[in-house]
């Protein structure tokens, strides 16, 4: 990431870094229980902040197809058609939602998506996508 910092890259300052990594990050397929979905509520609540200036490392987003250690896998079936579990619904998201949902947004969608889809057609494949966020305003595709 630092080749992407303001003194290498001035460009970029203050505006958002997205890289998105479709691949395994090691060797462990992800096992969990074969139990019903469960639906997760988040509740947001409003910070108080005050705005100091740039911040080191502000403004990026790094989404992954499966967690640290895990496993990424390609769909052989006609729904996915040879892609990434995890490209053929972010390619859907991108399509249907792009101009309706911030990137974060549909990144959780996606993941929501990836995970259910092991549960119910693969259950010896289960996968959980990562992202890992500094981004500090809301980023539109």
């Amino acid at each position: 990431r630092a080749s992407f910092q303001p003194p290498k890259c001035p460009q970029l300052s203050g505006k958002p870094k997205i890289f998105l990594f479709d691949c395994c990050r090691g060797s462990i397929g992800s096992k969990g229980p074969n139990a019903g979905l469960q639906e997760l509520v988040i509740v947001e609540r409003p910070i108080r902040y005050r705005r100091a200036g740039a911040v080191e490392f502000a403004d990026y987003l790094s989404a992954f197809a499966a967690s640290q250690s895990r496993k990424a896998y390609t769909g052989k079936d006609e729904l996915t058609r040879g892609l990434s579990v995890w490209t053929h619904f972010l390619s859907l998201q991108l399509q249907e939602n792009y101009h309706k949902e911030h990137f974060g947004d549909l990144l959780t969608t996606v993941s929501k998506c990836v995970t259910e889809f092991a549960v119910m057609h693969h259950q010896d494949r289960k996968q959980a996508p990562e992202v890992r966020s500094q981004l500090t305003k809301k980023f539109f595709v």
